[in-house]
């Protein structure tokens, strides 16, 4: 459900004009509309923070984060918008202490492979990609409770430069 910019009448999300006034609904980006595709060469980590909770079509606000952690330190971060769609990409560059210390913390990730469970509110996607780039262990869902993958996500939160406005660009426009 989301909310018609001009008058606030409730609209589907599939409509593109407004059942009240008529006015032309803003589109909203589906993930496979994304503009950002992460290359997986040398990838180690990638972490996806997801807005499961309903989102008000009216505003311009962040459904997602991801961040990718490559085997050389380097990590990249974006968001996305239910509006306005990708944000450009921001970058840093972490110490070999890090990426030893992040390596250690994902020693025992397969053992906590497809332990998530869907919820209402922030959600998880984290892989773990192996020496040529392909998934080797998944988690997705709700994390809460569970130590060993919220110090993950706090690891992966806490590096620095990673801050995006909850609102979008496209919140200016409406």
């Amino acid at each position: 459900m989301r909310f018609c910019t001009n008058c606030g009448a409730k609209n589907a999300d599939d409509w593109k004009f407004c059942i009240q006034c008529g006015h032309q609904l803003p589109e909203i980006m589906k993930p496979e509309e994304q503009k950002i595709n992460v290359p997986k060469d040398g990838l180690l980590f990638e972490m996806k923070e997801m807005n499961w909770g309903q989102i008000n079509g009216t505003f311009d606000v962040m459904v997602s984060q991801t961040w990718g952690i490559y085997r050389t330190g380097l990590v990249i971060s974006y968001a996305s918008y239910n509006i306005s769609g990708d944000s450009d990409i921001k970058s840093s560059c972490l110490s070999k202490e890090k990426v030893q210390t992040l390596c250690d913390m994902l020693s025992k990730f397969k053992d906590y492979a497809s332990t998530g469970r869907a919820c209402d509110g922030i959600g998880y996607d984290m892989m773990v990609y192996d020496a040529e780039g392909r998934e080797s262990y998944k988690i997705t869902g709700y994390i809460s409770g569970n130590t060993y993958l919220e110090g993950i996500r706090d690891f992966v939160k806490n590096i620095s430069g990673f801050f995006f406005s909850p609102y979008g660009s496209a919140s200016e426009k409406l």
